[in-house]
């Protein structure tokens, strides 16, 4: 497009442009989060924007980072890491186009930013929450209607999927991942995994009227009306709560 209309510009900004324009409309503008993507565009028979596509994937492959990659540990790890961005990157250039359309979207999930994350945790003090600290059972609280229970338990008896499900039920799409250390996301519910990764996390939506925390000591802590929903899947949730004594 920008070669139709006599612009000049380099292949890396004319792939920053188009990962940032808006393909569902013939207006290039930039969005602060992603919209109907080109998957879209190309089902709707307009394909003129698939090539630039490629082009944009492969800038964001070479040029993604987040805490794990900025500074890595010397550099065995960074040629690792290189040769890792040019392995996908080959894969994404040797697709045929034809066999792109048969995977199905990936789910949902984009890291915050520090402001938006400096939100998220202001929005979750009403919990009792700080940031960068542990929380109930691992800390006293005076806020009611939670329930501690040990993770293994908890997560045969309600897995990932079955969260999706209870959170599906209540038409929340999109939820709030935060850890302790390291990126939080905004992420579809097909995403939410709810572990400690080695790093703490809580789990919650807009509403900050339900919260799922997950600790370093194998707990998982449940409130708000979540807690109603676990339990009525959860026929003998009352054998596995967490005892900090035990």
């Amino acid at each position: 497009m920008c070669g139709t209309a006599g612009l000049v510009i380099s292949v890396f900004e004319t792939a920053f442009l188009n990962a940032l324009a808006n393909v569902a409309s013939c207006t290039w503008c930039r969005l602060m989060i992603p919209l109907r993507g080109s998957l879209e565009s190309c089902r709707d028979g307009k394909t003129y924007c698939q090539p630039m596509s490629r082009a944009a994937l492969g800038y964001f492959l070479a040029s993604a980072e987040f805490d794990f990659t900025i500074n890595p540990l010397g550099g065995i790890a960074r040629n690792a890491q290189n040769e890792e961005r040019e392995k996908i990157s080959t894969f994404v250039r040797e697709l045929d186009r034809t066999v792109v359309w048969n995977f199905d979207a990936l789910p949902y999930q984009r890291v915050l930013s520090d402001d938006e994350t400096s939100t998220v945790w202001t929005k979750l003090q009403r919990w009792g929450v700080k940031r960068n600290d542990y929380w109930y059972p691992l800390v006293p609280t005076e806020i009611t209607g939670l329930i501690a229970f040990n993770s293994d338990a908890f997560d045969a008896a309600v897995p990932s999927r079955a969260s999706s499900k209870i959170l599906a039920s209540q038409d929340i799409a999109r939820v709030w991942e935060m850890r302790e250390s390291g990126p939080s996301y905004i992420q579809g519910i097909a995403c939410i995994d709810t572990i400690c990764n080695g790093a703490e996390g809580y789990w919650t939506s807009c509403d900050v009227d339900w919260l799922i925390y997950a600790s370093h000591e194998m707990t998982i802590t449940i409130g708000g009306w979540m807690l109603e929903a676990v339990k009525s899947i959860w026929p003998n949730w009352n054998q596995h709560k967490f005892n900090l004594l035990s």
